[in-house]
């Protein structure tokens, strides 16, 4: 299993994306808490990646990619 997540602690509502009309809110969650998270639901991380976004092409937010296996 894959997670990706945007990193951080709050919530961000979008209501056009792209020139369409929309209304979505996008959750950010810190790396640690979904760790833990899976840890506690018995999964192991396998990996645990973490970068700052693609300037001009993606949200500025820190981003995070975990492997996890059950």
């Amino acid at each position: 299993m894959v997670y990706t997540l945007l990193s951080g602690s709050r919530i961000h509502f979008v209501e056009e994306m792209w020139g369409v009309e929309i209304g979505l809110d996008f959750h950010f969650f810190e790396t640690h808490e979904i760790a833990a998270m899976l840890r506690k639901s018995r999964f192991t991380i396998e990996r645990l990646v973490e970068r700052e976004p693609y300037h001009e092409v993606e949200y500025p937010s820190q981003r995070a990619y975990i492997l996890a296996r059950a």
